[in-house]
């Protein structure tokens, strides 16, 4: 016996009492009818009301990482260390190498949520960029040359200007 619950038709409960068994007794076959389980299914009910939209995330090309043990300053270069916590990327690091994220447009304190970008132009009066190609520099500093004992060389974005950098994150070169 199959019983059918329904106060609407999108939706339906269904509970089987007695299930019918066909088995072999002796060389027979017999069917025999036994109670079963009650098994219940239902389908799937109208949504209910749509919840509270949750806070803004960062743009595109963008993630939330959270800072390390030291505070990270604005307009840096970073990366990521062996905890995932978001550290200022260095040229002479070893460990930094392949492990550089993006770039930082603000400054944050050890704990925040810190919006790493790529693809973007970061902009800053203070700087007089020349033509040509960013790298990874010192701890976090975008630089034009190499600092002296870098391991690797890491060219992060394009200066578009002498106060615009167009952010292109590439991959490393092994120095040493």
């Amino acid at each position: 016996m199959t019983t059918v619950v329904s106060s609407e038709p999108s939706s339906a409960v269904i509970e089987r009492q007695t299930s019918i068994v066909v088995k072999q007794e002796g060389g027979k076959t017999v069917v025999v009818q036994q109670p079963a389980p009650p098994q219940v299914v239902v389908t799937r009910g109208i949504p209910g009301p749509e919840g509270k939209r949750g806070p803004a995330g960062p743009a595109g090309d963008a993630i939330t990482v959270k800072v390390g043990p030291l505070p990270i300053s604005g307009h840096s270069v970073v990366a990521c260390n062996a905890q995932g916590e978001l550290i200022a990327a260095d040229a002479t690091n070893p460990a930094h190498r392949g492990a550089v994220l993006g770039v930082v447009a603000d400054a944050y304190s050890p704990g925040d949520d810190a919006v790493v970008q790529t693809g973007f132009v970061l902009e800053h009066s203070g700087w007089s960029w020349a033509p040509g190609p960013v790298l990874v520099g010192l701890a976090g500093q975008l630089a034009q040359a190499l600092p002296p004992g870098a391991l690797f060389s890491q060219v992060i974005g394009e200066a578009l200007s002498a106060t615009r950098v167009l952010i292109d994150i590439n991959p490393p070169i092994t120095l040493a």
